[in-house]
């Protein structure tokens, strides 16, 4: 397009529609990313918000995407990683999302899935099994990671139900450590908050996120609104507006030629006049 609009406006030319179809395709790309314009001369430049290059002139410079040692997708400017600095547009909100909002609830995740069953081993650990026997060594849970992945690494050590220590003391009939079990659900374990409330807290912050995120959004998209109103009451054409310019033109027009057909007449009895 900037290639288009400077040849026409060389050669002495209205590039109008051209830079219409540009502006259009500049709305579609801030869509999906931060963009700076830069005019220059008959042209634009167009760079990220950091000012990594887009189009300059009649030259475009694509994206790419790498893949780290992690398995994580970063975006390439000219070989450096501008990850980091993209903060708007659909991109920017899908990597806020992968970056920064899905790790941290993971995190919490990870942290009840790990308290969870260092709780629940170490009273399964002091009690006995349907066999009377002590069920030291015989954890529930597999010990899970303390940090990152605990969450989906979780997973249950023991197969035979006759395994779970729900006597106390070994006795027929006791199911004192299976109360205890049952009673961490009241216990501050996870982080000084019980598993439920810690749980509901993560639900919490999942919807409260959710729901701050659509309205945003509907703000954002009421300012983006009157934004297009202001620009198009200025750029734009109104087909009412026009036909009814072009009817007060009409008028106009046939008012002034029977001001003319008037005086047209008159001109003609005036020299009759002076005739007869």
């Amino acid at each position: 397009m900037n290639a288009q609009i400077s040849n026409v406006e060389n050669a002495g030319e209205s590039a109008g529609t051209f830079i219409d179809q540009r502006t259009q395709l500049i709305d579609q790309l801030s869509s999906l990313i931060d963009v700076s314009t830069i005019p220059t001369d008959n042209t634009l430049t167009l760079t990220t918000a950091s000012g990594a290059p887009l189009v300059v002139g009649q030259t475009s410079f694509q994206l790419t995407t790498e893949l780290d040692s992690s398995g994580t997708q970063h975006i390439f400017s000219q070989g450096s990683d501008i990850t980091s600095t993209i903060v708007s547009g659909q991109l920017g909100g899908i990597l806020q999302a992968r970056d920064q909002q899905i790790p941290a609830f993971q995190n919490q995740l990870d942290t009840l899935a790990s308290g969870l069953a260092t709780a629940v081993n170490q009273v399964q650990t002091a009690g006995y099994d349907l066999n009377g026997n002590p069920s030291t060594g015989n954890n529930l849970f597999n010990p899970p990671l303390s940090g990152s992945g605990a969450a989906a690494s979780l997973s249950v050590a023991i197969s035979d139900p006759a395994l779970i220590a729900a006597s106390s003391d070994g006795s027929s009939g006791s199911n004192g450590n299976a109360e205890a079990m049952y009673a961490l659900r009241n216990q501050g374990i996870i982080s000084g908050q019980s598993p439920t409330d810690y749980y509901s807290g993560i639900v919490f912050n999942i919807g409260s996120a959710v729901s701050n995120a659509n309205a945003s959004q509907s703000a954002s998209n009421l300012v983006l609104q009157q934004l297009n109103d202001q620009r198009s009451s200025i750029s734009g054409v109104s087909l009412d507006e026009e036909a009814a310019n072009m009817m007060r033109y009409q008028q106009a027009y046939a008012a002034s030629a029977q001001v003319i057909s008037t005086i047209s007449t008159m001109m003609e009895d005036i020299i009759n006049m002076k005739s007869s």
